[in-house]
């Protein structure tokens, strides 16, 4: 999740399609890991945890969607007004 963030960090700084993918990747990277760690959680309450960050890194993903989709519109309504 550390590493997600840090991507979307570049993404403010940069919006460009590399740091984009970059964020996707890392996401989808953690998310594929989940299984195997929740075969090895060993109490009900870890397995909870590992589920909570699954959910929030869904979660995170689709905001991260969103926030895309407002630039995209940001950038239209700012190329349009100069034309």
């Amino acid at each position: 999740m550390l590493l997600t963030r840090m991507n979307v960090k570049n993404f403010i700084i940069n919006k460009s399609e590399e740091n984009i993918a970059g964020v996707k990747k890392r996401a989808e990277t953690t998310l594929s890991i989940i299984p195997s760690a929740l075969e090895l959680a060993v109490t009900d309450e870890a397995k909870q945890t590992i589920s909570g960050i699954e959910t929030q890194i869904k979660a995170y993903g689709g905001h991260f969607d969103e926030v895309i989709g407002k630039q995209n519109e940001r950038n239209v309504v700012v190329i349009t007004r100069q034309l």
